[in-house]
């Protein structure tokens, strides 16, 4: 409105100010009325400059307050800005940091897991080789017990070999003597070493004898202590040797030809 009213003092002014000219031979009398509307729109031009003033200070330290109003808000919405920022940054480091502990802490309990799963599989060989080592030591023994074992029973071999061919000895001169023994036209000497001959045969025959049953004849071989003195009806209930009263731990059975 204020706009429209200066635009209609200004269009006043023109029309005042830019009086009609006229010919001096055509010069028309003005009224009176017309006079007094100039005198007053120019008085009341003069009223409303003031007026003007005022509202144009007026207009500017509005403008002012706005810009100062506008100024602080915009400081306000900074800091708004600022503070979401530092506090969206704040909470973004407290999720990284607790990611990165949990991240640590599952990495913590995996190691442990496989360390303490590493323990377990070292025990356990361990176990493993004190077992074997156990292992071991009993197979060096029984090996050990073997080959002493083997030693015995081929010196046990050798002693019934020498012994086998003693009786073998025995047995042809008995069979020698036997078939001379029969002839009643022999001399003295020759009957002397025909009864000498029958001792010795009886008393080959008495030492290979059951020492158990002293029936039938010693067939077993005890050991350890290696003597050849029951039978085989005797040798499977002894337990003890009937020679030097030792542990039987093993017998052995000889075949005579």
């Amino acid at each position: 409105m204020e706009v429209q009213s200066e635009s209609r003092y200004i269009n006043r002014d023109k029309i005042t100010s830019n009086p009609i000219k006229m010919d001096s031979s055509m010069a028309v009398p003005m009224p009176s009325t017309m006079k007094r509307f100039r005198d007053s729109t120019t008085e009341s031009n003069a009223l409303h400059l003031p007026q003007k003033i005022k509202l144009s200070n007026q207009s500017k330290i509005l403008d002012q307050d706005i810009l100062l109003l506008y100024n602080s808000q915009q400081s306000e919405i900074n800091c708004l800005i600022e503070q979401h920022t530092e506090n969206l940054r704040t909470a973004i480091e407290n999720q990284r940091m607790k990611q990165k502990r949990m991240l640590e802490f599952v990495i913590h309990e995996s190691m442990v897991k496989k360390l303490k799963q590493k323990d377990e599989e070292i025990e356990d060989l361990g176990k493993l080789q004190l077992m074997l080592q156990e292992r071991v030591k009993t197979l060096i023994m029984e090996n050990q017990i073997w080959r002493e074992m083997a030693m015995t029973n081929e010196t046990a071999v050798n002693t019934l070999r020498i012994e086998l061919e003693k009786v073998m000895q025995v047995s042809e001169i008995h069979q020698l003597h036997h078939r001379n023994g029969c002839e009643d036209a022999e001399d003295a000497e020759s009957s002397c070493r025909s009864n000498c001959h029958v001792e010795v045969e009886e008393e080959v025959a008495g030492k290979w004898m059951c020492k158990q049953c002293g029936v039938n004849r010693s067939e077993v071989l005890l050991l350890p202590c290696r003597h050849l003195c029951l039978c085989t009806i005797c040798g499977s209930s002894i337990f003890n040797c009937p020679l030097c009263c030792s542990a039987v731990n093993a017998s052995v059975q000889v075949n005579f030809c």
